[in-house]
């Protein structure tokens, strides 16, 4: 996917503006003063995309996003009535575009913010919560891929950059094994400590069971899976805590 413009008219301090991304280019940089509405464009431009994805929350400011994929161009706007999306220069009804979806909308909406607001990763928040819920005591392998393509927006926390790291080591490649010891000073990987803490969706008094802790907590699907199975590779496994303990 490639964004061709974007307008906004009342999100936050975005009054009237009007961009237009250099379609000669894969990568944009937005470069501005403090205050001037940097962050407020990207918050937009995603808000845009969860709504039209998830079909809730209809903003309340005017906007109009261009973009092309798979040699369509489409238009998402609600500049001049109700909000509508245009494929081709044709207005599509909301059943056409969900039929569409995989050809007319992005696989993946990547976020990251490196301060410590929560300003753009609320937006992400309904796509991860719905995910999860699908996910977290679900066996079927198959319900569970489905949950993650439907997963359009991603937003990249830091414990993703941890994955990332060990994923180097897990499936080693010279030239990045010797990368890391040359910009980073890692020489290698000896062990990693693992803590599994009862989930918020499980209720208070069973957690408290040692057993019910050794079970994991009745996770399945993917999480549950790979929680298993760290427990199961552990060298040296300690024992679960209560949940007073962990506190």
């Amino acid at each position: 996917m490639r964004l061709d413009r974007a307008y906004f008219d009342g999100f936050k301090n975005l009054k009237d503006v009007s961009v237009e991304f250099d379609e000669a280019r894969l990568t944009t940089v937005i470069i501005g003063e403090n205050g001037s509405g940097k962050s407020n464009l990207i918050e937009a431009i995603t808000d845009v995309f969860r709504f039209v994805d998830m079909n809730r929350g209809v903003p309340r400011y005017t906007y109009d996003l261009e973009y092309r994929i798979k040699n369509h161009k489409v238009r998402l706007s609600n500049h001049k009535s109700k909000p509508t999306i245009e494929v081709d220069g044709t207005a599509i009804s909301r059943a056409t575009f969900e039929r569409d979806k995989s050809d007319i909308f992005p696989d993946l909406v990547f976020g990251y913010y490196s301060g410590g607001s929560r300003r753009l990763e609320r937006l992400f928040d309904t796509h991860q919560r719905r995910y999860y819920d699908a996910i977290k005591r679900n066996s079927d392998s198959l319900a569970c891929e489905q949950a993650l393509l439907e997963r359009r927006l991603f937003y990249c926390r830091p414990i993703h950059g941890v994955l990332a790291l060990l994923s180097f080591f897990a499936f080693p490649d010279s030239e990045v094994i010797e990368l890391l010891k040359e910009k980073l000073g890692i020489t290698g990987f000896h062990s990693a400590l693992v803590t599994f803490r009862a989930p918020s969706w499980f209720r208070e008094s069973q957690a408290k069971s040692v057993a019910a802790a050794s079970a994991l907590w009745g996770a399945l699907g993917p999480a549950g899976q790979i929680a298993f199975d760290i427990k199961d590779a552990a060298f040296h496994p300690i024992p679960f805590l209560h949940n007073q303990d962990q506190k």
